[in-house]
C-alpha cells in the first residue's frame, strides 16, 4: 500500500514537472514568435509579422502567468499590423482586397480595444466599396454596382453614400419606384446631409429630364405631373420654372405662364437660358393679349437660342414698332 502511494505522488511530481517544462516551452516560443514579428513588422512585411503576433498570443496563453507581458505586447502590435497591411493594399490600387483587410483589422482592433483603430478600419472599409461600386457604375456595369454598394451596406447600413450610388444606379436604369425608396433611406439616415441633397438634386434632374421629353411628345399633363414631382424634391430653380410656364403657355394658361417665366428670372439663369425665358413671357404676355409687354419680352429673345422665333413674332405677329 505505502509504495503504490509512493508511485502515485512520483507520478504526480512527474506530471507537474512536465506541465511546467511544457509551459517554460511555450513561453519562450512565444518570445521567439514575438520576435518574428517585430522583425517582420521592421521589413514592412505586415501580414507575416500579423502571422507571428498571432502565434505569440496563442503560445503565451498557452505559457500562463510567465508569459503574459509576450502576450500583452502582441495583442498592441497586432491590429496595428493588420491595419497596415490593409494600408498597404490600398497604396498599391488592390482595392478590393485592402477593403477586406481592413474588414479584418477592425475585427481585430475591436477585439483587442484598439479604439482608434477600430474607428479608422470602419470608416474604410465602407468607403472603399463605396468606390469600387461607383467606378463600376460609371463603366455601366451596373450589377457589380450593386453589388459593392450591398457591400457597403452590409458593412454598415447607415451609410447614406451607397444609397445614393444605388439610387444613381436606379436612375440609369429608369427605375424610379426604387429610386424613390433610396431616397427615403438617405433621408431617414442623414435628413440634411449632403447625400440627401445631391439625393434630391438626382431626382429633380430626373423628373425635370422626363419633364422635357413629354413637352417634346406635346403631352403636357403628363409633363406637368413629371414637373410637379420635380418641385416636390426641393427648391425650384431656373430651368424648372422656365419649363412650368412653357406648360402652362402651351395649356393657354398665359397668367400662370407669366408667373412662372419671371419666377425662372428671378433664379439667376445662363444667357441661354435667359433668352428663352424672354421667348416664353413674351408667350404668355402675348396671350394676355398685352402687345406692348410682350414685343418688350421677345426684343430680349432675339440674341438667345429662341432667336429667329422671337423675330418672328415681333414682325409677323405682333407687328412691333
Amino acid at each position: 500500500m505505502k509504495d503504490s502511494i509512493q508511485k502515485v505522488l512520483l507520478a504526480f511530481v512527474f506530471l507537474l514537472g512536465t506541465s511546467a517544462l511544457s509551459q517554460a516551452q511555450s513561453a519562450d516560443e512565444a518570445g521567439a514568435a514575438l520576435n518574428k514579428g517585430i522583425s517582420f513588422k521592421e521589413e514592412g512585411k505586415y501580414e507575416l509579422a500579423a502571422e507571428q503576433f498571432n502565434k505569440a498570443i496563442d503560445l503565451a496563453e498557452m505559457a500562463g502567468p510567465d508569459a503574459l507581458n509576450i502576450e500583452e505586447s502582441a495583442k498592441k502590435q497586432l491590429p496595428i499590423m493588420r491595419f497596415k497591411a490593409a494600408a498597404k493594399s490600398y497604396k498599391n490600387k488592390d482595392y478590393l482586397e485592402a477593403a477586406k483587410k481592413f474588414e479584418k483589422a477592425a475585427e481585430v482592433a475591436q477585439k483587442y480595444d484598439n479604439n482608434s483603430l477600430y474607428k479608422k478600419a470602419t470608416r474604410n472599409v465602407p468607403a472603399i466599396y463605396n468606390s469600387i461600386a461607383n467606378s463600376q457604375r460609371k463603366k455601366k456595369n451596373f450589377e457589380d454596382a450593386h453589388k459593392y454598394f450591398d457591400k457597403a451596406i452590409d458593412f454598415n447600413d447607415k451609410y447614406a453614400k451607397a444609397y445614393l450610388g444605388k439610387l444613381l444606379v436606379y436612375k440609369s436604369l429608369n427605375q424610379e419606384d426604387k429610386m424613390l425608396s433610396m431616397v427615403k433611406k438617405i433621408k431617414e439616415i442623414e435628413p440634411n446631409s449632403e447625400s440627401a441633397r445631391s439625393a434630391e438634386s438626382s431626382i429633380q434632374t430626373y423628373y425635370l429630364k422626363k419633364a422635357k421629353g413629354k413637352v417634346d411628345e406635346e403631352n403636357y399633363a403628363a409633363a406637368m405631373d413629371d414637373i410637379k414631382k420635380y418641385n416636390k424634391y426641393g427648391s425650384g430653380n431656373a430651368q424648372g420654372f422656365y419649363l412650368s410656364a412653357v406648360v402652362y403657355n402651351k395649356q393657354s394658361q398665359f397668367q400662370k405662364g407669366l408667373d412662372f417665366a419671371r419666377k425662372a428670372l428671378d433664379n439667376d439663369p445662363d444667357e441661354d437660358l435667359e433668352g428663352n425665358i424672354y421667348f416664353e413671357l413674351g408667350n404668355a404676355y402675348s396671350g394676355l393679349n398685352k402687345t406692348q409687354q410682350a414685343c418688350d419680352a421677345y426684343k430680349k429673345a432675339v440674341d438667345g437660342p429662341s432667336g429667329e422665333a422671337a423675330k418672328y413674332q415681333i414682325k409677323e405677329v405682333l407687328e412691333c414698332e
